[in-house]
């Protein structure tokens, strides 16, 4: 069963790439006390921008699943505001666990259309049985009632 994910492959080597960037920028930034302020915007700025990515490729921060993308999202922007702490690579960590929950949800929507498409097939199978059980009784039926008409 292949899965589509909302998230290509290369869509992701290229989050990760920027992030990784933003992520060193702000540790090098990190490093003064003007560059911790600047890098706090930036990481805010970065995970903005993340979010808008996200929602333009279909990933939903609705429901369950979607508490879990808002957290990391938000968590990270919030760690990315504290001196010192931004140094660190939240907004790649933040990035990978909403991709990463994002291909979740996108195996779990598969197996339940793969789930739903099997269950339609059973029924079609079970229809068309049906069909010809009945042709087959009627065929039978008819051949009963001209025997009948014969003798």
């Amino acid at each position: 069963m292949k899965v589509q994910h909302r998230i290509n492959n290369v869509t992701f080597a290229l989050i990760l790439a920027v992030t990784l960037i933003i992520d060193g920028l702000g540790f090098l930034l990190a490093l003064t006390v003007v560059g911790s302020i600047i890098g706090i915007f930036m990481g805010v700025l970065a995970g903005i921008i993340l979010w808008v990515i996200f929602m333009a490729h279909g990933v939903k921060y609705s429901g369950t699943a979607g508490l879990k993308k808002i957290a990391a999202t938000f968590g990270t922007m919030v760690l990315e505001m504290i001196p010192m702490i931004n140094a660190l690579p939240m907004v790649t960590v933040g990035a990978v666990i909403v991709v990463l929950q994002s291909r979740t949800e996108d195996r779990e929507e598969a197996k339940k259309k793969e789930a739903e498409r099997k269950k339609q097939l059973k029924l079609q199978r079970i229809q068309v049985a049906r069909q010809r059980a009945l042709a087959k009784r009627a065929a039978n039926d008819n051949a009963a009632i001209k025997q009948q008409e014969a003798a």
